[in-house]
């Protein structure tokens, strides 16, 4: 597509200019106005002309290259250059006396102005990069693109998420820092800035899978592995109101049925992966060893540290501490925690945990659940509504030492939370 732009400038010598219907004579002792002194200014796709305010003029009547006129009370006028064909057009202007002072006054000359309408090629698209992957040997995965001619810049994405900006034609991503899934990084050229002659190319893309190794854990949390069947004594029920509002309910009557539960190797010798426990069982917590206030060696479900998955944005998914205030009957989301609650190595029975809010109000831990943080919100991910979640007080009973292992996911959003939440995050 072509585009149009002005070079204007100004005619020294008046031109003169039949309007058809303008009356250029008049009594003989009426004097002429003086002429319009005519100028152009280049806006974009527009030209503006504009004159001199002529006194006594009530009126101003102007043409382009001679051809019907218009009249205006104002002292300029914009004109669009796709009406105009390329080549040199001259603007004309004419002020105008009012009708009651036509015994007094007469139309002044013409006052003109030429420009030059030129096309404008349309800016070159840059080529498109050539984007692969390769392992580096290292737990790294490079991935790197073709350089471009005349590009000064590149700017590339992972799996859609925020724009990053280099003069490099790679960039290296750690396995360790990505789910086990496959991944997809674009990459668009960039010319520099401001030039008119190149424009963005379309983005390259290419596509690499990550596949996690599973270690075996340190020794001290090879007892926990196996299966087990985990019953509870209450519940957290999530659901939504009137208002489309996402709410939290502890309700103490507890579950029916025990709930199958399997604590296996994770990617991460210090770490193990526990599936079944959240409402989400495609996905597994991360666990590990800490000690509980007396000093006993438990295993501790991590909150606010690693990321479980990731949501359809790109955020991370962390475990979270449910924690429920028994004076106001409020139940809220902790963020910012290092572990929800403890599981005794000898009873399987979890340790209650009380936390304080900044605002010094006190909170229990009765459940913990998968959630993602982005600026102070939280982000609420589940299928069905109402979604129950097992609180209170968990007890582990272990069915075999055997187990089936499974990788890491991405989440999958199925269903997002209604607009908002009504209990807030307390940090």
């Amino acid at each position: 597509m072509n585009y149009l732009y002005l070079r204007v400038f100004a005619v020294s010598a008046a031109v003169a200019v039949a309007f058809s219907c303008q009356e250029q004579n008049g009594p003989a002792d009426a004097v002429a106005l003086a002429t319009p002194e005519v100028s152009a200014t280049v806006n974009g796709d527009n030209v503006t002309v504009s004159w001199t305010e002529i006194p006594n003029a009530a009126t101003y009547s102007w043409n382009i290259d001679s051809n019907a006129a218009r009249t205006t009370d104002q002292t300029s006028v914009t004109v669009s250059t796709s009406d105009l064909a390329e080549g040199e057009h001259t603007v004309y202007v004419i002020a105008n006396p009012a009708l009651d002072a036509a015994d007094q006054y007469t139309a002044s000359q013409p006052g003109s102005y030429t420009f030059t309408v030129t096309a404008q090629v349309e800016p070159q698209r840059l080529e498109t990069p050539e984007v692969t992957a390769n392992s580096d040997g290292k737990g790294g995965v490079v991935v790197s693109w073709s350089s471009i001619e005349h590009a000064a810049s590149y700017i590339y994405s992972l799996d859609s998420g925020e724009w990053e900006t280099t003069t490099e034609t790679s960039v290296t991503y750690q396995t360790s820092d990505l789910t086990a899934t496959t991944h997809t990084v674009s990459v668009i050229a960039q010319p520099e800035e401001g030039s008119a002659e190149y424009r963005e190319s379309l983005p390259g893309e290419c596509s690499f899978t990550v596949q996690h190794e599973i270690v075996d854990p340190i020794e001290e949390l090879r007892s926990w592995l196996g299966t087990y069947t985990v019953g509870c004594t209450a519940r957290v029920v999530v659901d939504y109101n009137s208002n489309n509002q996402i709410v939290f309910e502890f309700d103490k009557t507890g579950y029916a049925d025990e709930i199958p539960v399997t604590i296996q190797p994770s990617t991460n010798e210090n770490y193990v992966w526990i599936s079944g426990l959240s409402p989400l069982s495609e996905y597994s917590l991360w666990a590990t060893i800490k000690e509980s206030e007396d000093g006993k060696r438990c295993l501790g479900i991590v909150t606010g540290d690693m990321a479980v998955a990731q949501d359809a944005n790109g955020n991370d998914m962390l475990c979270a501490p449910i924690c429920w205030n028994e004076e106001d009957d409020v139940v809220t989301i902790f963020s910012g925690t290092e572990y929800a609650f403890l599981i005794d190595p000898d009873t399987k029975t979890s340790i209650p945990r009380e936390l304080v809010s900044s605002s010094k109000v006190q909170y229990s831990v009765v459940a913990a659940d998968i959630f993602s943080f982005d600026n102070g919100g939280v982000g609420i991910y589940y299928g069905d509504y109402p979604t129950y979640i097992p609180a209170g007080t968990l007890t582990f009973t272990q069915t075999s030492t055997t187990y089936a292992t499974q990788d890491s996911k991405v989440m999958t959003v199925v269903k997002a939370a209604p607009t908002s939440m009504s209990s807030a995050v307390t940090k």
